[in-house]
């Protein structure tokens, strides 16, 4: 599972007007890039105002070597869906659940 992608594509469905394109995101180092790329859905979340936010095909999510990553993984976005105040809902396969 990508971070960087699903920040550009949060991004990018939200219209945020500083989405990079991803050629220009895999450049940037990971640690410097995850926080501020966050923090800028974060507030375009904030401005845009919506009800929901619907995750399709969250199984990628899973897609990681070991249980521990899971659960950060989902921890992650439990951690995003409470400070956004935005309910976050995830769809997927059975290998979701």
């Amino acid at each position: 599972f990508s971070w960087r992608e699903f920040y550009h594509a949060y991004m990018a469905h939200l219209n945020a007007p500083f989405a990079m394109e991803p050629s220009k995101l895999a450049a940037i180092p990971l640690d410097s890039w995850s926080k501020s790329a966050e923090q800028a859905v974060l507030n375009a979340l904030k401005y845009r105002r919506p009800n929901v936010v619907l995750l399709d095909e969250a199984n990628h999510f899973a897609s990681v070597s070991s249980g521990k990553v899971l659960l950060e993984q989902m921890t992650r976005i439990k951690s995003f869906a409470n400070r956004s105040g935005v309910l976050h809902v995830c769809f997927g396969t059975y290998e979701l659940m």
